[in-house]
């Protein structure tokens, strides 16, 4: 795996997940099969505790917002935001790209950060507003 720091947003394509390192490098990992997902219903009044802005890397943020009953995430490399899935709550999945987020509290309830999983990549990333 990466020697250096991973800064830059993974990108999934055909089965692969792209993502370079402060190595120099890019890497490709071959993604896991896709894991089977139910999605469930949750007070929309939860899903505001997600809304916010998230670093991914220098200059580079992803957007969650709320939209009625659904999270949405606007991610620097694509044109249309995604839907996050809650399948409880705090773990969410992207149904397109087999790829989990779960968000993590501190002790006053507030969201500090969620951990990206995807075919056994994983990245943490901050909640910055």
């Amino acid at each position: 795996m990466a020697e250096a720091a991973v800064h830059s947003s993974p990108v999934p394509v055909d089965g692969m997940l792209y993502f370079g390192s402060d190595d120099g490098y890019i890497y490709a990992v071959e993604l896991a099969a896709p894991k089977e997902h139910h999605a469930i219903k949750l007070d929309p009044r939860i899903l505001d505790l997600y809304v916010g802005e998230y670093t991914l890397g220098p200059g580079q943020v992803m957007t969650v917002t709320r939209e009625g009953d659904k999270l949405m995430a606007q991610v620097p490399t694509q044109k249309e935001k995604v839907e996050l899935q809650p399948e409880s709550e705090s773990r969410f999945f992207i149904a397109d790209a087999d790829a989990e987020l779960e968000f993590v509290k501190d002790d006053a309830g507030k969201v500090t950060h969620f951990v990206y999983q995807q075919g056994g990549f994983e990245m943490t990333v901050k909640k910055t507003k």
